[in-house]
């Protein structure tokens, strides 16, 4: 019986912890808005700077990044794709999920991702 609840307790709840931080991690995913769908990866080098790769077209920019609270604000150098204000949805261990402008339909853009490192 105690191996049972031992077994019990590690669990993927891990996985689906909140988390308050995304420093040195790699990430996975679609970014989405009302023109386009693409896959694409995003690295989080340190407590302000990172970048993106959109694989459609192998395009690349590199971004700084303010983590406050239930938002994080991007400030991309190249293209405006992630700048501004992105609401989250939801940050675990293994997921993300971001929206800007989620009261307008018409505007809004999604980033899902999945964990790689």
């Amino acid at each position: 019986m105690s191996v049972f609840v031992l077994l019990m307790g590690c669990s993927d709840d891990d996985e689906n912890k909140p988390i308050d931080d995304v420093e040195q991690t790699h990430w996975k995913g679609t970014f989405q808005d009302p023109d386009k769908l693409c896959d694409m990866i995003i690295v989080f080098r340190n407590v302000e700077n990172g970048y993106f790769i959109l694989d459609d077209n192998k395009e690349e920019d590199s971004f700084r990044y303010n983590l406050h609270g239930k938002t994080i604000y991007f400030s991309c150098v190249h293209t405006g794709l992630l700048n501004g204000t992105w609401w989250i949805y939801k940050m675990t261990e293994n997921d993300i999920i971001l929206k800007q402008n989620p009261y307008e339909e018409d505007i809004t853009s999604t980033l899902n991702l999945k964990r790689i490192y």
